[in-house]
């Protein structure tokens, strides 16, 4: 792969997406879990269970559940992550669990297969897919709950956020079929066009001396992600694109949600917060609305002072990445709208 160094793009796209733009190295530490809440029960699990891709997993059900319940497959965002897609002080993945099992809801999370073998899956990095990122474990996840006598099988609902909410169309079409789908913070624009805009505003926090050569960097690739449609698949795997495989990016870029969704008529509920600094509420929730608000059974929110981990927008470091080491909890209402509506389908 091409070896230019791309260190400037890399770390601002780094600290933007949640863990890097590439699969981290090293086994994981267990990830300690907190005690659930009243009312909720949990079981640890093992996701692909004796395959070569075993992964941690947790099935958290309403405590007084009476009979099968609809459930939940949580799918992560960029980077690696672990089953509680903690990000500094705040834990969405546990919130959204522990919120919609409290509110009849059964949730399966489990960690992302580039959290627990990063070290493997950089061996082969040039080949490597939103497929064996997330899309076949998802499909597995569904599987699980489909042959659990707890949960109702025909209502099993797929959840995504940010890069997970762009590929739950996708993973429901590769096998999943989920009764419902839930895009969170999601984008129904290429990856690398997101990443180049959360470059380019934050572009001013780079020192004054090096902003024209970084901005340099970023437009070029910019105009090499714009080229990878028309590269063959060995072109894209020796090329980089803001620090990534090219040919991630050309795989992601076959699979747009809006397409997808746009040929099923299964229910979706799409949200997103006003203080969204990495998805844009204008550009992307826009666009959805542009594209899909004719597209019958779609639902869409915006709310009010939410950030991308729909937690409340607050404090000296508002609007930057260091707002996520504030301690911070999945809006209420979020957690309202979402049981709500998956209980009225």
């Amino acid at each position: 792969m091409e070896k230019k160094n791309l260190a400037a793009v890399v770390i601002i796209c780094a600290a933007l997406l949640f863990a890097g733009c590439a699969p981290a190295g090293g086994q994981p530490e267990s990830t300690p879990q907190p005690t659930p809440p009243a009312g909720v029960t949990e079981t640890p699990l093992k996701l692909n269970e004796g395959t070569e891709w075993e992964l941690d997993a947790r099935l958290t059900m309403p405590a007084d559940a009476k009979g099968p319940v609809p459930a939940v497959v949580l799918v992560h965002g960029s980077g690696p992550s672990d089953m509680n897609e903690t990000v500094g002080a705040c834990a969405p993945f546990c919130d959204l669990a522990y919120g919609l099992a409290k509110r009849g809801v059964a949730v399966l999370r489990f960690d992302k297969r580039t959290f627990t073998y990063g070290s493997r899956i950089a061996k082969d990095l040039e080949s490597f897919t939103a497929r064996e990122e997330s899309v076949d474990d998802a499909i597995a996840a569904a599987a699980y709950l489909r042959n659990d006598p707890q949960i109702d099988a025909t209502r099993i609902v797929g959840i995504g956020h940010s890069l997970g909410a762009t590929l739950v169309p996708r993973i429901d079409a590769a096998g999943a079929d989920f009764f419902a789908m839930v895009l969170l913070a999601g984008t129904p624009r290429p990856l690398w066009e997101v990443i180049y805009d959360q470059n380019m505003a934050v572009l001013d926090r780079v020192p004054a001396d090096n902003r024209a050569s970084t901005k340099k960097t970023i437009e070029d690739e910019l105009q090499k992600a714009r080229r990878l449609a028309a590269m063959t698949d060995a072109e894209a795997k020796e090329t980089a694109v803001f620090g990534m495989p090219g040919y991630y990016f050309k795989d992601l870029d076959k699979h747009m949600p809006q397409d997808i969704l746009i040929e099923t008529e299964k229910p979706v509920l799409i949200l997103q917060g006003t203080d969204d600094f990495q998805v844009s509420p204008e550009k992307d929730f826009g666009l959805f609305k542009t594209v899909l608000g004719d597209r019958p059974d779609t639902t869409f929110k915006l709310y009010d002072g939410l950030n991308h981990l729909f937690t409340e927008s607050t404090g000296p470091n508002r609007g930057t990445v260091n707002e996520y080491a504030t301690p911070g909890h999945v809006s209420e209402e979020v957690l309202d709208d979402v049981a709500k509506w998956i209980l009225s389908l």
